[in-house]
């Protein structure tokens, strides 16, 4: 039988390699079925066993996981240790993808500096929009693997077109300058006002997308941040609204104290956006690059990623 696994009898343990499974032991007459049965479970459970050898955060908390077992739980956040290894995580998934989108998130990064030195030198503050643009459509490619699913996919759709929408925004309006249009201009003022909506949704649903690309790193930190700066804008600004709409109505044009405390929070609720923004993109680069660069490290190393454990 040369180098063949032994297969034992779970009664004598008389090696039942080259029978029928149908049949039974020649020396006790038990079941071969049943033996074949026995190992198989005790070949499972051995498995179940087996440590992490390699090092390996988990996907919920980032804990190291190396020499827990595979079928057990992370002992930080209760999460399945099966659940941090396959193609979900992105450092195993297409190194092409990953680079693609950690320039992305280097591009958003640079955007929100040249917003950050456009206060100073109102020359950047024009280009950082259109840098920020390129950075979304960056990080926005069709993912190869097909995750994260639906709601990442309708994330990831809406944000190109919201881009789309901005560029072409933008590009209409310099056109119109061009042409010889003025502040006032109508056609001028739709293109502004229609660019600057599409920029601002793009950052908003841009952020979802950004979520879900939380789902497969091991830093629960983005996908926190990148949750409280979806909802502070948005909601600051509808109850702004709302406020300022209200005293419009009740007050007969009158900018009472329910506007003034409606413009209060809306600076409040944008400015509170804007450094959960900021940072969600710092924390964006910051990930992607270090998933980057072990994917670089480990696969010059000849390893994949995407096998054992």
């Amino acid at each position: 039988m040369g180098g063949r696994e032994k297969i034992p009898c779970a009664s004598c343990g008389y090696d039942l390699v080259g029978l029928a499974e149908d049949g039974v032991c020649p020396e006790c007459g038990l079941r071969i079925a049943a033996s074949i049965a026995r190992y198989l479970e005790r070949g499972l459970h051995a498995a179940a066993l087996r440590p992490v050898v390699r090092s390996r955060g988990c996907i919920g908390c980032g804990y190291e996981l190396r020499g827990l077992p595979v079928e057990g739980m992370c002992p930080e956040c209760g999460s399945a240790v099966r659940e941090s290894f396959g193609p979900r995580l992105l450092r195993y998934g297409s190194a092409t993808y990953l680079t693609d989108i950690a320039r992305g998130a280097s591009v958003l990064w640079w955007a929100t500096w040249l917003a950050t030195l456009g206060l100073c030198l109102p020359p950047l503050a024009v280009a950082s929009p259109i840098v920020m643009l390129v950075g979304w459509w960056l990080l926005t490619p069709s993912p190869p693997d097909g995750l994260p699913g639906r709601r990442g996919e309708t994330s990831r759709r809406l944000t190109r077109a919201c881009v789309v929408l901005a560029t072409v925004g933008i590009v209409c309006g310099a056109m119109r300058v061009g042409a010889g249009a003025r502040v006032g201009d109508a056609v001028l003022s739709a293109c502004v006002l229609g660019s600057a909506i599409s920029a601002f949704l793009a950052c908003v649903v841009g952020l979802a997308y950004v979520r879900c690309i939380a789902d497969r790193v091991p830093d629960r930190g983005l996908w926190v941040n990148s949750g409280f700066a979806q909802l502070a804008s948005p909601v600051a600004v509808v109850f702004a609204a709302f406020v300022w709409v209200h005293d419009v109505v009740a007050g007969n044009m009158t900018w009472g104290a329910y506007t003034a405390m409606g413009m209060v929070l809306l600076f409040f609720g944008t400015l509170a956006w804007v450094l959960l923004f900021v940072r969600v993109v710092h924390q964006l680069r910051t990930v992607l690059r270090e998933e980057r660069d072990y994917v670089r490290e480990v696969r010059v190393e000849g390893s994949d990623g995407a096998g054992g454990v």
